[in-house]
């Protein structure tokens, strides 16, 4: 499976592009990290895949195959959206929650039956959540809100997973929780594209990292050649201490200021 973007643009005001000349390519098996000042553009880039904004110029394609000629619930078969935040406006449980990503394929006007019931559950103990099941959507923190989404998007079973800043509202042990989860993912063959504000974790897990800086991609490479283009450091404005540990298992990246 391949999602690729070709030659998008936004702006929200004429004189102002938010989005400018972007194009990539995910392929499935591989995570892709998303790293970018704020305002530049990911979030943006996000809604105009998922056709939540519709007035850019370009295209995005799944297996060559325009998106915008896909109905919604096949998009839904493909493609599963993980937002930076969410307001919970109706009062859900988690496990009814969860159970809303199986909605793509089950019948019309059908109700998720056993099966889809078990795999919720097996998904919320991953997440050590199964205590949270009955629990209403407005009653829960922000970050146990976040793993209840994340939960629902594994539950739809999608080639593609997308995530905006994921992590951001999690403790450190649910950070690693969902980041290894993922890695998990795309081991099995799913393609991730995720935003973060930390570099390390894009150093941590990514298998290849794509900066945006000034509306546009300005690298899209390994980890490695991130390294040693010194972009982070012009990125964020900051001199950088980036080296590599032996954490007995593997090597990992850290990144901290001088």
């Amino acid at each position: 499976m391949i999602l690729e973007a070709q030659d998008l643009e936004f702006r929200y005001r004429q004189n102002r592009p938010v989005l400018k000349n972007v194009s990539f390519k995910i392929e499935g098996g591989e995570t892709v990290a998303l790293l970018g000042r704020n305002g530049a553009g990911k979030t943006t880039l996000f809604r105009l895949m998922l056709g939540i904004l519709k007035s850019g110029k370009g295209k995005f394609f799944i297996n060559g195959e325009d998106i915008e000629s896909l109905k919604k619930n096949d998009m839904a078969k493909h493609i599963s959206y993980i937002p930076q935040m969410s307001k919970q406006e109706f009062s859900y449980t988690v496990l009814e929650t969860v159970l809303m990503g199986s909605a793509h394929y089950i019948p019309l006007f059908s109700a998720p039956g056993e099966r889809e019931k078990k795999k919720a559950l097996e998904i919320l103990q991953i997440f050590n959540m199964e205590g949270l099941r009955d629990r209403n959507m407005t009653e829960l923190s922000g970050g146990e809100r976040q793993m209840a989404l994340i939960a629902r998007a594994l539950m739809q079973d999608t080639d593609f997973i997308i995530l905006d800043e994921p992590t951001a509202s999690l403790d450190y042990g649910n950070q690693i929780l969902v980041l290894e989860t993922l890695e998990k993912l795309r081991e099995g063959g799913a393609g991730l594209l995720f935003s973060t504000h930390n570099p390390e974790q894009a150093l941590m897990y990514a298998t290849r990292i794509l900066l945006m800086d000034d509306s546009t991609i300005v690298f899209s490479g390994s980890k490695e050649d991130l390294v040693s283009s010194h972009l982070l450091e012009s990125l964020y404005g900051r001199n950088l201490f980036i080296d590599q540990v032996d954490t007995g298992a593997n090597r990992r990246y850290i990144c901290i200021p001088k």
